[in-house]
């Protein structure tokens, strides 16, 4: 409550501070206000239209909402950047986060293929593959 009260103030003083926006984003998600993460997801990305951490943000939150094709179309923006900066480990992330949307969504066929694209970085990345294989199935 008072780290959201003390960057209340400081987004109050410094309203294009966008990863303020991105820390209230993610404490109003742990506060389970998913609808006000948004809000502030969409205020820093007017603020910083290629903020990657905001677009992914929000795709996450959109997916909770069960608003799967706004998510998808978040996510995709967060993989397009990752991809022009070379993220690679919140790239196989936000693949897996896609394929989820698009199982959600009953598209099997593009959800097995983000899967398998997640899989392959996760394994080029040495990320354990049991944690990115529960992905898959």
């Amino acid at each position: 409550k008072k780290r959201s009260s003390s960057l209340d103030k400081a987004l109050e003083i410094k309203p294009d501070y966008y990863e303020g926006w991105d820390t209230q984003s993610i404490l109003l998600v742990d506060l389970g206000k998913y609808e006000e993460a948004i809000i502030c997801c969409k205020k820093s990305l007017k603020i910083k239209p290629d903020n990657y951490k905001a677009w992914k943000l929000q795709g996450f939150v959109l997916r909770i909402l069960r608003k799967y094709k706004e998510a998808i179309a978040s996510l995709d923006k967060a993989l397009e950047i990752y991809r022009e900066i070379g993220l690679r480990k919140d790239e196989a992330d936000t693949l897996k986060q896609l394929a989820e949307a698009h199982q959600a969504l009953g598209e099997v066929e593009v959800a097995r293929q983000y899967c398998q694209q997640a899989l392959a970085l996760a394994t080029e990345l040495g990320i354990p593959l049991a944690q990115s294989a529960r992905l898959c199935y």
